[in-house]
């Protein structure tokens, strides 16, 4: 069972299996990372630009955290 907020239109939230293996599926640290506010974001957080169809932008994001970059 998922929880709420992974859940758009009755489906899991766009790219979430993809955004997951940058953070190694830990929990904690897929929802720290979508549920943060980010000034790289304008104080928007990761999940709110996924649900305005900026996924592309925040997989690159997520992808730069693995990396060793910082936001």
């Amino acid at each position: 069972m998922y929880p709420s907020w992974q859940i758009v239109d009755q489906r899991p939230l766009p790219r979430l299996v993809a955004i997951g293996g940058y953070f190694n599926f830990d929990p904690w640290a897929i929802y720290l990372f979508l549920t943060e506010t980010l000034e790289a974001l304008n104080d928007e957080t990761p999940l709110a630009a996924i649900l305005a169809g900026r996924t592309d932008l925040i997989i690159g994001m997520a992808a730069g955290i693995a990396e060793g970059g910082v936001l």
